[in-house]
């Protein structure tokens, strides 16, 4: 029984990070999903020091800090291509 309860931060981290990892990809949620890879890195800290190595502690440290890399291009990306679109002289009529 205690098994369980020893590994519960570490399938939270993994879950924050999983989650972050799909939603990213819709719009509108990925703008709201920038606190899951930050709870799923913290989470995942906070387990190395309670549970030991554990894959489930890794998974959501590196999905963690992917979806962070990610979220920050995407970011960078959508700046590049709305300042690109601004600048577009399109007479259309």
């Amino acid at each position: 029984m205690e098994n369980n309860n020893k590994k519960t931060l570490s399938l939270i981290s993994m879950i924050c990070g999983i989650s972050t990892f799909i939603l990213i990809w819709i719009p509108w949620v990925s703008i709201l999903s920038f606190i899951t890879p930050i709870a799923a890195i913290v989470l995942a800290i906070v387990a190395k020091g309670k549970e030991g190595k554990n894959g489930m502690r890794t998974a959501g440290l590196v999905l963690g800090i992917v979806s962070i890399v990610l979220f920050v291009l995407l970011v960078i990306l959508v700046a590049i291509l709305v300042a690109v679109g601004m600048n577009l002289d399109l007479d259309i009529f």
